[in-house]
Order: C-alpha cells, then structure tokens, then sequence
C-alpha cells in the first residue's frame, strides 16, 4: 500500500510539472522532496487547468500523508463517513439480533455465551436464559467478551455489544475501552420509550424475572447514558436500532 501510494502520488507530480504556466504575476508555489529528488509547482488561480492540476496534487499529498499514518497507528480507515470496526453498546430490546441477521456486516456479539457458563441452561433459548439466578458465572468474564469485541470489529464494520454498567457487574468493559483509547458509542432509547422496550421483551420471550430487572434499572441506565461524556445514538420512541442507525448513515 505504502508503495502504490507513493508511486500514484509522484506520477502525479510529474504529470502536473510538465504542463503547468504562470500567466498572471500573481502565482503559488509548492515544494515537493521526495528521496533526493526535488518537486517545485507553481500554478495560477486565473489558469483554471494549472489550478485544478494543482489541488489534486496537494488532495493527494495530504491523502497519502493520512492513510499511512494510520496505517502506522494501527487505527481505522474512515469513507464516505463510515467507521470500520465501529463498536456500539445497545440496550436491551431495541433490535441488536435483527440488524446482525438482516446486515452481513453487522455482528450481534450476544454476551452470554460469553459471560455464563452452560450448566443447567444448555436446553433453553437464548432469550429464555436471561434473568436466571441459578445461572453459573464464567469465571474468564468480561476480558473473553472484550477479547472478541476487539478481535472482531476488524472483521466487521459495525459491532453490537451489551451496555457496561455497575449494576450488571460489567462496568470493567467501558473502563478498558476508555483505558486503552478504543472508541465506542451508546445507542438508548428516551426515557418515555420504555412501554415499546416492555413489550418487545415480553413478545420475544424474555421471563417476567428479566423484564423486571430491565425496568427497574431503566431509568437509571437512560440517566447514566445520557450524560455528554458518551458518545449517543438516540433510538425514537416507537422506533428500533435500524432506523437510529440508517438515519446515522451507519447502515448501507
């Protein structure tokens, strides 16, 4: 990639200093130095083929600057204002496992798999799992669910997880995203949404136990989310994570 670039960029160069005049006093000059060799572009605003050789020069430039660095940072790669490898923290009820099956780049990573172990619960839904008090915790939780959180979001462009809060023993989550500088969001409803998060718990069968935990931390978890240090998708009331996300431009 380094090379391609480099190359591009330097053919360019060459294109553009073969063909560019000066018909005004009023002139701009670059100066380019590229293994030894030595570029100098002068162009004119009132030559309009000069000026328009000129600024794909210098869009080129700073491109290439940009894509290696973050080459060299180990960071994402932004088009078209789309984020590779965006993780996003989505609360309960608001159509994570839809969009994971509807959109192929898209990964529901559910976090029970990751955070309870199987005896006892093997034989029922995933669904019908949640709430248990008689499940066994993994004692590898949460860094085997924050493992696969950041091993994944290099095979997807988007990553849905569960919300990390003191209350689900989870918190340790966003404090290693925060920790190690790894970006993430929060996509929540408003604080009236809560009778369409009610409902879709009960129709997707969730037990009566799990429901009633969700409500009773609802409004402190909306209170938690909502304050300016998270970065937030907010889901209408009424609507799902889908239609938050297309609206965002997040989905394709």
């Amino acid at each position: 990639v380094h090379k391609f670039f480099r190359c591009f960029y330097l053919f360019i160069i060459h294109m553009g200093t073969s063909t560019f005049s000066i018909t005004n006093s009023f002139c701009k000059v670059k100066f380019f130095q590229c293994n030894n060799r030595s570029y100098l572009i002068r162009y004119c605003p009132h030559n309009q083929k000069a000026e328009c050789r000129a600024l794909l020069l210098i869009f080129f430039e700073k491109f290439y600057e940009k894509v290696i660095q973050h080459f060299r940072d180990g960071g994402i790669i932004k088009i078209r204002g789309d984020i590779v490898g965006k993780i996003i923290s989505a609360f309960a009820g608001v159509g994570k496992s839809y969009v994971g099956k509807k959109y192929s780049s898209v990964l529901d990573l559910e976090s029970t798999y990751y955070k309870w172990l199987e005896n006892g619960v093997a034989h029922l839904t995933e669904e019908e799992r949640k709430g248990r008090k008689d499940r066994v915790l993994n004692p590898l939780w949460p860094q085997n669910y924050i493992d696969e959180i950041l091993k994944q979001k290099d095979n997807y462009d988007i990553v849905l997880i569960q919300l990390s809060h003191k209350r689900l023993a989870n918190e340790q989550i966003f404090e290693y995203f925060d920790k190690n500088k790894t970006e993430y969001c929060v996509a929540r409803p408003n604080l009236s949404g809560w009778k369409f998060i009610e409902q879709r718990l009960r129709d997707r069968g969730n037990s009566e136990e799990f429901i009633g935990q969700v409500r009773d931390n609802f409004n402190v978890f909306i209170a938690e989310f909502s304050k300016p240090k998270y970065k937030q998708i907010i889901i209408e009331d009424g609507k799902f994570l889908e239609d938050a996300l297309l609206k965002e431009g997040l989905l394709k």
